[in-house]
């Protein structure tokens, strides 16, 4: 695996399989890198421009057949970048209501990134085929200082996972 001497691979990264290649992505190495298990072989690729601080959240997805990339933290908006077909990170315009990302998941209606403005629950979906950030429904949870992650059900709704320290 093509990482750097030296680095420390327990820091956050994540990793996303196409159908045909692993892809796995070290934010602060600034290594991202794909395997065929085809061929055992192992291609860098261009990483996103994007780096996180300790305590930090990296997302690699697929959403249809594009890979996107998103970084942050709870003190932080996000870094959100999609790969266009050139081979170039394009990057996406966070939506303004964040001041901390938790995650970024696919729905079917297109990229769903979740954090928090201040200590409120904020989610907002980002469009590919418009480029445009709509808000989902309101999170059904009370304000809170904690970490609920999304997770996408199999019938469309996305559930909030996670503590807050408010003992919901």
């Amino acid at each position: 695996l093509p990482v750097p001497r030296g680095y420390d691979a327990s820091v956050q990264m994540d990793a996303v399989w196409d159908g045909e290649h692993l892809m796995v992505w070290w934010p602060n190495a600034s290594v991202l890198a794909q395997l065929s298990p085809a061929t055992g072989a192992w291609t860098v690729l261009t990483p996103p421009a994007m780096s996180l601080v300790i305590g930090g959240t990296a997302d690699l997805l697929l959403l249809g057949d594009t890979l996107v990339a998103a970084a942050g933290s709870d003190r932080s908006a996000p870094s959100l970048a999609v790969l266009d077909p050139s081979g170039q990170w394009l990057p996406i315009e966070a939506p303004t209501a964040f001041t901390g990302f938790r995650s970024a998941i696919t729905i079917d209606q297109g990229l769903l990134v979740a954090g928090q403005s201040g200590f409120d629950l904020v989610s907002a979906v980002w469009d590919p085929a418009t480029g445009r950030w709509s808000e989902p429904e309101a999170v059904p949870l009370p304000s809170c200082e904690g970490y609920p992650e999304p997770i996408p059900a199999p019938d469309g709704r996305v559930l909030w996972w996670g503590w807050c320290n408010q003992g919901v």
